[in-house]
């Protein structure tokens, strides 16, 4: 053919091959081979089938370790002798292979070792290929009574993923000759191999190779991507990352002139990494296992011009050679990595911020300043092999929290211009020089040095300040053949050679160290008796110290506790002097309503009701003295300042307590006094930053503090401990009904009166990011004659619930939501450099949902009223949900949970106490093994008791604490670790913790007339898994009783108090989980719904804190008496009302104080009903109804239809 003809045929070749390529890409496909074992098998040789035992498989696994020895085999049945194949006489061996449906088959085959008799001639196998078995050619037989092996080809049979995936091997043979006696086989292994191609998954990344010329965002969805030129992001433009999004890099590089934000989370974070790393985003260069990644990579990242800027934070940068390069921009990293690079991070005249960045596995240098400014806090920079950990040229560097260990043949920190300030660091181990300074300056103050062959540190320029160093484990400590070094209150140890030695023309001044011994250093000509470390040169060393304590300790961060809800003394100007109203249980104690603490109130404006008020200190511990009983309610504060004193704090001096006026909640003016608070501090104690504690709503006040001070909050640790971050449903029931909140002797009526214009009672109620999380914490069930309507409110019904349904402020709620937004609750306060930690009780029985149940009487209509509550038990610290103080974006390691945990004794209490300290301080105080990191140990697993009734509960468990009335006979303690005791009107309930065997004795004793409801419900790993009950059970003031909780718990009653057994109940029902979520005993049949349900009353019998007691003065003030309450009486009650005597009754304690005129509603008369009477249930009392008024009633009621229905016209 003439060349001028081949040429445009070979062209249209060519553009065949090269269309189909473009046009029909061609698939990549990955090359896999796997071997199976069989899975079962039938052995039906004899005719007889028998599935393959377990030894069986065993057998045929894997090949014989000793050939010939038949003992690894597994040994047929006897062959047939009919001298031809008997299809129903064979082995079966079945795989269960699992190759992926889109599988190409390239070679299918079956191994087969086994051994035969020599009178066995001819053997075969056949394959299942989905229909039918095929006969196989390729099996042999090998010698007679030798092991023998069949690799053969089953591949045109098994060709398809689909009959691979259901591959059964047949085996069969027979004898040639007839004869009495049967022969057998012996098989020793049996495997199939299998051969395929799968195809790579498509394309499935962006590509990335044009400039970003206007404001991107890259998304997760499309994540990865893959640059693949150099792109720059122009002046001007905002490049934006979401978190878990991998960037790959193929020899190209990002020039950022505008902004690139790439802010990861912890769970999510963000890699940019080289195109070869499959480990990350997957294969995407299509190559397999032909590359890898390496730290000579090539691809880098700068930032160039004043105004571009790169912000990092949760983002790894790994295998590249060009690191991260800045030219007079801005670098800002938080808790990045930067690992296997050939270099870390070069700024020439930039602004950098590292803040816990992580520097590891670098060729040269690690990071270089030269020129700008460059920060470095909490980081570390480790395995660098032929360069500068950290090198000076230029421009200054501030250090602090940075840990610089194994480095090769370079510096750990190399000075040759500039200014640096190092503190609270460690540098330790390498190969050659620690410290080297050239020229510049350097502060080094309150570091460790050590590890350093060469010698730890080497100035041959400069000017030098150490102060407060740890010089160890080296031939030389301080070298000098240049520069001025000055070197004070520190400590040599282990010095092979020379402590300090001088080359240089000054003298160095290096006096108040301590040399390793108490005669000081060695100096062969100043102090030759010196058994210290050696000194050489002219060095001034006297005086110094004889031992490591005349070391000036290290500057540490002053220490600011700021209280939480209640955490603070508020007090009213008399002419006496202060009067104080918070907190006085002295005072509480003997004024039962505590109308005392009135003057606390606000107004529905939100404003102070008395002005005049003024803040007082924040509350250490508080004991009361009360008729020869001395009790110790509650330890606030005290345990955790006494710890830090241990510590060697002072109050006053870098120990402080921030006193608030809690009511106002967070509000600006306690914002601005905190931050006050801050710099009066660091004025007084010439320190650059504090440390925080926060309890309660101390932490959400500190929070809104760093939101509006981000750059310049002057805080370094923050610990958080107990911190409702986004609520509490408590706040509903304090509202709702009053709480105490753990100040047994404060009235639950009085709280509620005076917190329902408090700012900060709204600030702890639940936020929409709770309900988000959490779901419903209110619920509502609507009681109907016949049926109950459940209805768990959302976020807004729950608002509703409280500002129209209990006519709470609306404007106090609006506050609070405009406090708790999103972006507040979930603000990460990392982001703001703070070193964040929480300390939570996890624990204890805490209010999850608020329960109110309504009865809309006999025609259920829109009226009703409050006719019971109950609530719900979470995991938490008796107040602060775990959902709620864990809604907090902290790094795993700082998380800590106190398994024994109250939230109002969090700071003081045993194991929370010493861990705060240990953080703050360093130290290593033992936390008794209260105080975990494991999250999944934070479970409820206990008893629930709930007590619907005129009826006391008192609980004491196996080491005698106490639950229940205190000895004084009126207020509440509970001492049980982990339990929880609420009342609500009448009502109690108490969880009780069973997970570590504890056991517990439950009295009950009657408070009134009426009936009783108890229910026992089981919580397992927070849920309710059965309730058991007890219903409607009569009581009086003489009733005693024990609850004896267990898989069947019993009742045991004493109906006259004499301290006989008269009767032992057992259950009326018992409920599974689902039934136990919404029951609540029925409501009371006489009680009808009232016009305004918004001002029901709630009608029972018996109550604390100013609900239903009737105060009774006695002419002796002091004296205890105890007073019955008879069933649903309301009275008013004049100065000169008699005592009446009665066992089995609260007592009750009062001054003389005005009274309220109520409805009086006559007692009922106790077992002398008539005959035709019934019972109802009213409020939990007994009332008799006379059956002819009903019936008389009906009869009306029909008639007046009757006379209706007759002049209706149609």
């Amino acid at each position: 053919m003439r060349p001028q003809k081949l040429i445009p045929l070979l062209s249209f070749f060519v553009f065949l091959f090269l269309g189909s390529f473009f046009i029909f890409p061609i698939s990549i496909y990955a090359n896999t081979t796997v071997d199976f074992t069989i899975t079962s098998g039938v052995d039906a040789s004899s005719g007889t089938p028998k599935s393959f035992t377990s030894n069986d498989l065993q057998k045929l696994s894997a090949s014989d370790s000793e050939p010939g020895n038949g003992v690894d085999r597994m040994r047929s049945d006897k062959w047939p002798d009919e001298n031809q194949y008997d299809e129903s006489r064979y082995i079966e061996f079945i795989f269960s292979p699992d190759i992926p449906q889109d599988a190409i088959i390239s070679e299918v085959k079956i191994t087969h070792e086994f051994q035969r008799s020599a009178a066995l001639v001819v053997a075969k196998i056949e394959v299942w290929d989905g229909e039918n078995f095929i006969d196989q050619e390729g099996t042999t037989l090998g010698t007679g009574g030798a092991d023998h092996t069949d690799v053969i080809d089953i591949t045109s049979v098994l060709n398809t993923a689909a009959k691979i995936n259901n591959a059964k091997i047949r085996f069969l043979t027979y004898r040639a000759t007839v004869t009495q006696s049967g022969t057998t086989t012996g098989h020793d292994f049996v495997g199939l191999s299998v051969t395929y191609d799968t195809p790579l998954p498509p394309d499935n990344f962006t590509h990335i190779t044009d400039d970003i010329t206007e404001n991107t965002t890259w998304t997760l969805d499309n994540s990865p991507y893959v640059v693949e030129s150099d792109i720059i992001v122009a002046d001007g433009i905002t490049l934006t990352i979401e978190p878990g999004i991998i960037i790959k890099f193929d020899h190209a590089s990002i020039g950022v002139l505008g902004s690139v934000n790439a802010n990861g989370t912890e769970t999510e974070p963000i890699y940019f990494t080289s195109i070869y790393n499959d480990a990350r985003g997957g294969d995407t260069n299509g190559d397999g296992e032909d590359t890898a990644p390496s730290r000579y990579d090539e691809w880098d990242i700068g930032v160039y011009g004043a105004t571009a800027k790169i912000s990092f934070s949760h983002t790894f940068v790994e295998y590249l050679n060009g690191g991260l390069y800045v030219d007079n921009g801005a670098l800002d990293l938080a808790y990045t990595s930067i690992q296997e690079a050939g270099e870390g991070i070069y700024s020439y005249a930039g602004n950098v911020v590292l803040d816990n960045v992580s520097i590891s596995n670098i060729d040269r240098d690690a990071f270089s300043v030269d020129g700008g400014v460059a920060e470095i806090k909490d980081s570390s920079v480790e395995n660098i092999d032929f360069g500068d950990a950290l090198g000076l040229y230029g421009g200054s560097l501030n250090v602090s929290g940075l840990t610089v260990k194994n480095i090769g043949f370079g510096s750990a920190l190399g000075i040759y211009a500039g200014n640096a300030i190092v503190e609270d660091s460690i540098f330790e181990g390498g190969l050659d020089a620690g410290i080297e300074l050239y020229g510049g300056s350097l502060n080094f103050y309150d570091s460790l040095l050590s590890g350093y062959p060469s010698g730890n540190f080497a100035s041959y320029g400069g000017a030098s300040t150490l102060d407060r160093l740890k010089v160890e484990n080296t031939d030389y400590g301080i070298s000098v053949y240049g520069g001025i070094v000055t070197l004070s209150n520190s400590a040599f140890k282990e010095i092979f050679v020379n402590a300090v030695e001088n080359y240089s023309d000054f003298t160095i001044k290096a006096q108040n160290n301590f040399w390793g011994d108490a005669s000081g250093p060695y100096h062969e000509v100043s102090n030759p008796e010196g058994l210290g470390a050696s000194i050489y040169g002219d060095v001034l060393f006297d005086p110094w110290c004889k031992n490591e304590t005349c070391i000036i300790a290290p500057i540490r961060n002053p220490v600011i506790i700021v209280p939480g809800v209640l955490g603070t003394e508020i007090n009213k100007p008399t002419e006496n002097g202060l009067e104080k109203l918070w907190l006085d249980l002295e005072h509480n104690l003997t004024d039962i309503g505590d109308q005392f603490m009135d003057a606390l109130q606000f107004n529905a404006d939100l404003t102070p009701s008395d002005t005049s008020l003024t803040i007082g200190d924040v509350i250490g511990k508080a004991t009361v003295t009360f008729q020869n009983f001395n009790i110790k309610l509650f330890d606030y504060s005290d345990g955790l300042l006494n710890e830090f004193k241990d510590q060697g704090y002072i109050e006053g001096v870098d120990l402080f307590l921030f006193p608030y006026d809690w009511r106002y909640g967070v509000n600006e003016d306690n914002v601005n006094k905190l931050k006050q608070k801050i710099i009066n501090v660091l004025a007084q104690t010439n320190t650059g930053e504090v440390d925080i504690i926060a309890h309660s709503t101390g932490g959400l006040l500190v929070k809104k503090y760093v939101v509006e001070n981000p750059e310049n909050n002057h805080i370094d640790k923050a610990v958080f401990v107990g911190v409702p971050n986004t609520g509490a449903p408590k706040a509903f029931k304090a509202l709702i009904q009053g709480d105490s909140f753990g100040n047994f002797l404060v009235a639950e009526s009085e709280m509620k009166k005076i917190s329902a214009n408090f700012p900060v009672a709204y600030d702890l109620s639940p936020s929409e990011q709770y309900f988000n999380t959490k779901g419903s914490y209110a619920k509502i069930i609507d009681q109907y004659n016949f049926s109950n309507k459940i209805r768990n409110l959302d976020f807004e019904e729950s608002n509703i619930f409280l500002i129209d349904d209990h006519k709470l402020n609306a404007q106090a709620l609006v506050n609070a939501h405009k406090l708790h937004t999103a972006d507040f609750d979930n603000y990460d306060m990392r982001t703001a450099g703070i070193d964040l930690y929480a300390v939570d009780g996890c624990k204890a029985g805490t209010i999850g949902k608020f329960v109110e149940a309504r009865y809309h009487g006999i025609l259920g209509g829109e009226n009703y009223i409050i006719s019971n509550f109950k609530i719900e038990e979470t995991p938490g610290d008796g107040t602060v949900p775990l959902e709620s103080s864990t809604n907090l974006p902290i790094d795993q390691a700082n998380k800590y949970y106190a398994l024994k945990g109250k939230h109002g004794d969090m700071l003081s209490q045993d194991g929370a106490r010493q861990q705060i300290v240990n953080i703050i301080s360093n130290s290593a105080l033992s936390t008794q093994d209260i105080i975990t990191q494991d999250i999944s140990k934070c479970k409820l697993n206990g008893r629930a008791i709930s007590v619907f009734s005129p009826l006391s509960i008192d609980v004491l468990d196996q080491d005698g604490n106490h639950l229940g009335l205190a000895s004084d006979g009126v207020s509440i303690e509970n001492n049980i670790p982990n339990a929880d005791f609420q009342i609500i009107d009448d009502h109690k309930f108490v969880y009780l913790p069973t997970d570590e065997g504890q056991t517990y004795t439950i009295s009950v004793a009657g408070a009134g007339t009426g009936t009783f409801t108890i229910t026992d419900a089981t919580i397992e790993e927070n849920n309710v898994t059965q309730t058991q009950v007890f219903s409607n059970i009569s009581v009086t003031p003489s009733l005693l009783g024990h609850i004896n909780i267990s898989a069947t718990t019993t009742l045991t009653l004493d109906i006259d108090g004499n301290g006989t057994i008269d009767q032992t109940l057992t259950l009326n029902s018992v409920l599974n989980a689902t039934q136990s979520q919404d029951f609540i005993p029925d409501p009371p049949a006489s009680n009808p719904p009232v016009d305004n349900p918004q001002t029901a009353t709630i009608i029972s019998s018996g109550s604390r804190g100013g609900h239903s007691f009737i105060p009774i003065i006695s002419q002796n003030k002091t004296t205890v008496q105890n007073i019955p309450v008879p069933s649903s009486v309301i009275a008013e009650v004049s100065e000169k009302t008699p005592i009446l005597k009665q066992k089995n009754t609260f007592a009750v304690i009062s001054p003389a104080k005005n009274t309220e005129k109520t409805e009086l509603i006559p007692p009922p008369i106790e077992n002398k009903m008539p005959e035709n009477t019934l019972t109802a249930n009213v409020g939990d009392s007994s009332t008799p109804i006379n059956y002819k008024i009903i019936e008389i009633t009906l009869a009306g009621f029909i008639v007046i239809l009757l006379v209706v229905k007759k002049f209706i016209k149609v």
